[in-house]
């Protein structure tokens, strides 16, 4: 009866290995796919509810400055931010609202935030005659990332439009956000770092994808190698005739 060879158990274990992490990957997958249909179904009308409360908060935030003795349309102006609590300061507890970009933000974070960013998420306001006009909402930080382009489109009136965030979801009101948008527009003016970061940010979420389907060959082929080369008999020196 032929041996089996170290080489050989240790592929024959190897290949079990990767049929194991073949077929966890395609279950992985398969849910990984349902995912992605749970957010173009539900995450959409969450995203934009919390733009609509982002929307109320800011109109409550108005009121309160008015009360205060303040003029709401001396805060016309666009503002974003983070809704993530920042380390050390409290935020619990409101502040008086001043009229100042800070004071706004610490009442947004008072009224939304959260300790963890991905529960935070991020804010967009416009507000134009002492009153919100248009308001986003989004989990993802992209929306700070165009921000400043964003701020210049509704400098010029423009309240409407593909509103990218790096193919993400965006929540939004008074008017909702139906779609994730793909293709950014020309409004955008994308530069070279922008293009980098947007094949970057795909490699990201797509790296599930590789790790299903091409770390298990590439393992497979290593294996294969090894047994190539540890199989293969060692050439013999022949030996010195004696003079």
């Amino acid at each position: 009866m032929k041996k089996t060879t170290t080489w050989e158990r240790i592929g024959k274990q190897t290949v079990k290995v990767i049929l194991l992490m073949v077929l966890g990957g395609i279950i992985a997958w398969n849910s990984y796919i349902l995912s992605f249909i749970s957010e173009d179904y539900y995450g959409i009308s969450t995203w934009n509810s919390n733009a609509k409360l982002t929307y109320t908060n800011t109109a409550a935030c108005l009121t309160k400055y008015e009360k205060l003795g303040g003029n709401p349309s001396y805060m016309d102006g666009i503002y974003w931010g983070s809704l993530q609590w920042e380390e050390g300061k409290d935020y619990k507890s409101p502040i008086a609202l001043d009229g100042t970009r800070e004071s706004f933000d610490h009442a947004m974070k008072t009224l939304m935030g959260n300790e963890r960013s991905e529960a935070a998420g991020c804010y967009y306001v416009v507000i134009k005659g002492g009153r919100p006009v248009q308001v986003f909402w989004s989990k993802s930080n992209e929306l700070l990332y165009y921000a400043e382009r964003y701020a210049e489109w509704f400098g010029q009136g423009e309240v409407e439009g593909d509103f990218y965030i790096g193919g993400d979801y965006i929540g939004s009101y008074p008017t909702a956000v139906l779609e994730a948008v793909k293709t950014p527009p020309e409004w955008l003016r994308l530069t070279s770092s922008d293009r980098m970061r947007i094949r970057i940010k795909d490699l990201r979420k797509n790296y599930f994808f590789y790790i299903i389907f091409i770390e298990p060959l590439i393992i497979y082929l290593i294996v294969r190698l090894m047994l190539r080369f540890g199989n293969k008999p060692k050439k013999e020196t022949p030996a010195l005739e004696n003079v």
